[in-house]
Formats: C-alpha cells, structure tokens, sequence
C-alpha cells in the first residue's frame, strides 16, 4: 500500500468509526479491546494492533479483508469452519458486531 492510499484507507476508516458510532453500530475497536456478550478480546490473542502470535498459532488479522474476515467470523460462528478455539468466540458475538470487528482490523496497516 503506497503511502498516499494508505492515508486514503485511514481516512475512509476514522469516517466509518465516526459513521457507525453515530448510528450506535458496534464499535469494532472497542469489541477488539474489551470483547462483547462474553467473548474475550480478541487483543488476548491477536495482539493489540491485529499482528497475531504466530508462534502460539494466532493469525495477523491486521489488513485482511473485512469481507474475508466477516465470512471467516460467521463460518466459525455458524459451524461450518470448525475452529475449536473460534467457535465460542465468533458464537458470542452477533452479526454486527461479527462486521464492526471484521472492518475495524481491516483498515488496520499490516504489520
């Protein structure tokens, strides 16, 4: 990502924040930090900027695509991707907050 679309990216990312929150939309950075309905933070796992623990087997989430991340959450969630350690997690939380989490690591710089 150059420079300039990266500015582009964080730009259109604090615009949809600033959009969702006023619609009271869930707050992906906020589920990601503090988890929701009983789900962990996903920061425990993926780290505090979405760059993953390959060691202990947790991917980097950061950059991803939010259509890719918001299929692979709904997958777990619905059962048809098993992922033992996922599952309860993608289960806890629902189909908005599934897409604000999706989208907030989405606009997130690979690291």
């Amino acid at each position: 990502m150059t420079p300039r679309s990266l500015s582009g990216a964080l730009v259109l990312g604090a615009l949809y924040a600033a959009s969702a929150a006023a619609q009271g939309a869930p707050d992906g950075k906020q589920i990601s930090a503090q988890g929701a309905n009983g789900a962990p933070a996903c920061i425990t796992c993926h780290g505090a900027r979405g760059e993953g623990n390959p060691a202990a087997g947790f991917p980097q989430l950061a950059g991803l695509g939010g259509a890719y991340l918001e299929e692979q959450l709904n997958a777990m969630a619905n059962g048809s991707r098993v992922s033992p350690v996922m599952a309860a997690t993608a289960k806890a939380l629902d189909p908005a907050q599934r897409q604000a989490v999706a989208r907030y690591y989405a606009g997130l710089p690979s690291p």
